[in-house]
């Protein structure tokens, strides 16, 4: 089936042409709690493939934690790295000793460790290549304690709403050149 973008329907098998329309979309859910310890972690769950159909073509990648907290450090931060390598066009700004990362999250919310939030991010590649490439996540937790995907840090048991189970996942779209 083809995709309608402004200039048409096309078969997702070329961009050439097609005015910034979506060619293929992977995603990778994450449905069993994760934890990472330690300081730049591969979050392997959440690898994500795609084979660019054109080298002109933009990846966005797109992040989401149904719940995410920590062991006793108060940040977390998290890089998106292309085939295992940083990519500077999606880290922070280098600046004096300070670490270059994607985007960060806290520990817990509300002051206490049954609660937590939920966190989405989306960052943008320019891969120029047709060969497949793994996006992957990487964990930094401060002081090198935990990362918790899908749960709280406490992670009690009972049906309380913040006792919740979550699910996350990781989406990679290329589109096409505008």
């Amino acid at each position: 089936m083809g995709l309608y973008t402004g200039s048409g329907i096309f078969s997702g098998t070329s961009n050439s042409g097609k005015e910034g329309g979506i060619i293929q979309t992977k995603y990778t859910p994450v449905r069993a709690v994760q934890s990472y310890s330690g300081n730049g972690i591969n979050m392997s769950a959440f690898a994500t493939s795609i084979t660019p159909c054109s080298t002109n073509s933009k990846i966005i990648i797109w992040v989401n934690f149904g719940a995410c907290s920590g062991s006793g450090a108060n940040s977390l931060t998290f890089e998106i790295r292309r085939n295992g390598s940083s990519i500077n066009d999606m880290r922070g700004d280098a600046s004096g000793s300070r670490p270059r990362r994607t985007f960060r999250h806290y520990r817990f919310a509300n002051g206490d460790s049954n609660h937590t939030y939920s966190l989405g991010f989306m960052a943008q590649d320019f891969p120029a290549t047709t060969s497949a490439i793994e996006y992957n996540l990487f964990s930094h937790p401060e002081s090198n304690q935990t990362s918790y995907i899908n749960r709280t840090q406490n992670d009690g048991n009972g049906g309380d709403n913040y006792q919740a189970r979550c699910m996350s996942s990781m989406m990679v779209m290329e589109v096409g050149d505008t």
